[in-house]
């Protein structure tokens, strides 16, 4: 089972799936190579690189995967690995900088996965990077040129903001997000779109997003585009909206350099095994680098439904004084039964301040939903550990009504709700 790394633009620290059992079916052909996985990142104070041995061939009656020969691999480890500012002979962090394993987060280390120091080696806009990697009579070396720009910038059509900076209101009905660079160096743009909490917390940083990129300086992503993470040819479920008024989300915009868009634009085919770039001397895969910056975004929504607008609701909660603002909107569904709706909800709750949205359904005038809130502790398996409320009744229009607070089931408190 092959090992890939992830690398989403919007992760602090790039996401590595799990490495299977040492290969027990035949191969082809025995001859092994060294495969490199590699994207530094300018706006990362710890760089890593991924390096596994792999073989000159595919598992007997398999097709091979992304990489050409990688469809069987190992973690590579016991390697030398070095990376060196060839542009900056004075680099204080020393003319080669080494990466070990076993260097990184502790809940982030992986066989086969070799970390620099913090802070190292220096990279400006322009610098160009080697890297070395020597283990036995493997030799393998690659180049990358540090992207920069002088700006990021987002746009709704109206208003814009600079990359990372204030959130950015978006009608999702109406608007067009455009992104843009000033480049000092690099090839190609992109912007990954997923949930502000995925991108936030660490716990979910691996979760799905949706990814453009551009050989360019500007990228534009209409505000009714479907979700492309979610899309499936042979899924029956209807497409997904990739921004649902009533949420916050993240937008990640990057620029990368030439070695990052090869990667981006080849792949190797399974029919003819040829189509991948190699930017690798000695060995298979890719070295690039790119710069990256984070910014929300608050998509509301046109207002057309009396079940949407926004709403005050106060009330107890397990004893507990609440009081929860909700601008609430329809998204989009099929079925009339329960018609999904998403809600920014920003005040006080049981265990604190809130300021995020909720997801639920309608029937009819009557809402489902939950209210998700940390308790700072972790679980046995080491995630955040969550409290959840469900929230259900009728909203009216005019006048006020009273929702019911439920934790497993068992009532806890009421909650009324006023249409402002």
């Amino acid at each position: 089972m092959t090992r890939w790394a992830l690398w989403a633009v919007g992760l602090v620290i790039i996401n590595i799936s799990c490495v299977g059992d040492p290969p027990t079916e035949p191969v082809e052909s025995t001859e092994p190579f060294v495969l490199v996985q590699g994207v530094v990142r300018a706006d990362q104070p710890q760089q890593w690189i991924l390096l596994e041995r792999t073989f000159n061939g595919t598992v007997s009656g398999t097709a091979t995967g992304f990489v050409p020969g990688a469809e069987v691999a190992v973690p590579l480890e016991g390697a030398e690995v070095t990376i060196s500012n060839s542009s900056f002979p004075e680099d204080p962090c020393g003319a080669s900088v080494r990466l070990l394993e076993n260097a990184g987060p502790p809940d982030r280390l992986q066989p086969g996965v070799y970390w620099s120091p913090d802070a190292c080696p220096t990279m400006r806009p322009g610098d160009i990077l080697d890297l070395l990697v020597v283990s036995g009579d493997d030799r393998v070396t690659g180049r990358t040129t540090i992207p920069g720009t002088n700006r990021m910038e987002l746009s709704n059509g109206e208003s814009s903001v600079l990359v990372p900076g204030p959130a950015l209101e978006f009608n999702r009905d109406s608007d067009t997000l455009l992104a843009t660079v000033d480049p000092i160096e690099g090839r190609v743009l992109l912007i990954e779109i997923r949930d502000r909490i995925f991108a936030e917390t660490p716990d979910f940083r691996a979760e799905a997003s949706s990814q453009f990129w551009a050989d360019g300086t500007a990228l534009t992503v209409p505000g009714d585009f479907f979700d492309l993470e979610h899309f499936d040819d042979d899924d029956d479920e209807p497409l997904q909206d990739l921004f649902n008024a009533g949420r916050w989300l993240a937008a990640t915009l990057a620029y990368a350099d030439q070695n990052f868009y090869d990667q981006l634009r080849s792949f190797n085919s399974p029919l003819t095994g040829r189509g991948f770039i190699n930017n690798l001397d000695g060995g298979f895969g890719y070295f690039g680098s790119m710069t990256a910056a984070r910014n929300n975004l608050r998509v509301i929504g046109d207002v057309d439904d009396s079940r949407e607008g926004v709403y005050l609701t106060t009330g107890t909660v397990e004893g507990v004084a609440v009081s929860l603002d909700w601008e609430l909107y329809l998204n989009s569904g099929t079925d009339e039964d329960e018609l999904p709706f998403s809600s920014f909800a920003e005040g006080e709750w049981v265990l604190g301040t809130y300021d995020a949205y909720v997801t639920g359904t309608f029937s009819g005038s009557s809402l489902a939903t939950w209210i998700v809130q940390p308790t700072g502790g972790v679980t046995p398996e080491g995630e955040m550990e969550l409290r959840f409320w469900e929230v259900t009744g009728p909203l009216s229009p005019t006048g006020s009504t009273t929702l019911t607070v439920r934790v497993d089931g068992v009532e806890v408190g009421t909650l009324t709700a006023t249409k402002q």
